[in-house]
This record gives structure tokens, sequence and C-alpha cells, in this order.
């Protein structure tokens, strides 16, 4: 997920979720500086 941090309020994201600072991916440049890219948790795996 993508989010912009232009228009962030004083608390962090404005995105309608939750989602954990581990899930956050840091990339090149001024990037991050303008953006948070997060990635998806993996599922939990199965018994099996």
């Amino acid at each position: 997920m993508l989010d912009s941090a232009a228009g962030n309020g004083v608390f962090g994201s404005n995105l309608p979720v939750s989602l954990a600072r581990s899930q956050r991916l840091g990339l090149e440049g001024d990037f991050d500086k303008h953006f948070a890219l997060y990635r998806p948790q993996a599922p939990a795996s199965a018994p099996g």
C-alpha cells in the first residue's frame, strides 16, 4: 500500500486501515520523504 505524506495529520497517516511499522519498506532517494510504502503481512501458515 502506498501512502502519500502530503495531507497526513499530526498523528501520522490518514489511511483507513492500521499498518504496523514492521510492514513499512524503505526506498532510495527522497521517496521516503514523500511516501510510505507498506507490504502486506504474510498469512499465518496452515497446520499440516
